[in-house]
């Protein structure tokens, strides 16, 4: 063989292991004008239950992931998700606010961003964005209790619907508390 020939031939490569990583959905909804009043809001389930957040507090929405658990963490967090390279925290809001969850359930996460640091909220459904001229927004009636009033903002009325709206650095102080009540 003329050696100029066997300078191209190379030697094949072996086929290098690939983690098969899960796709990321990100949702994003229609800019408002800052100007303006009007906040979008996302609309999911937990267990049988609609619940709302502000989506300037969401960064994220996960449809595929893995939780991993992690040891002596209070029930309210399952684990945590590996999200380009940082371990971000999750939440059960079923166990959180007490609803339950029913078999065949979409799992998705939110991934929200408190002041500085993210986590992620567990929900049973996909999210539905809406703007808040599409409903009316209610304070917080005197029913709730003192803890569910430290993350729940007020109610989203939106046709027959009516749905908490829920604040993750509200849950987080919450959780915090529970576990400084409890130790």
């Amino acid at each position: 063989m003329p050696p100029s020939r066997k300078k191209s031939q190379k030697k094949a490569k072996k086929p290098t292991k690939t983690r098969n990583r899960a796709a990321v959905q990100v949702k994003t909804a229609p800019a408002v004008d800052q100007g303006s009043d009007l906040k979008r809001y996302a609309i999911f389930f937990v267990g049988k239950q609609k619940y709302a957040v502000d989506v300037d507090r969401i960064i994220e929405v996960l449809h595929q992931f893995t939780v991993e658990p992690v040891s002596h963490l209070p029930e309210a967090f399952p684990g945590v998700i590996h999200l380009r390279g940082a371990s971000v925290p999750v939440v059960d809001l079923a166990y959180l606010l007490r609803e339950d969850r029913p078999e065949s359930v979409e799992n998705t996460c939110l991934i929200a961003m408190l002041e500085k640091e993210q986590i992620g909220l567990l929900i049973d459904s996909d999210v539905k964005i809406i703007m808040s001229d599409e409903g009316f927004i209610h304070t917080l009636p005197d029913c709730y209790t003192k803890e569910e009033a430290a993350f729940i903002d007020g109610i989203l009325a939106l046709e027959d619907d009516f749905m908490a709206i829920i604040n993750p650095v509200g849950i987080i102080r919450t959780l915090t508390d529970w576990k400084v009540t409890n130790a």
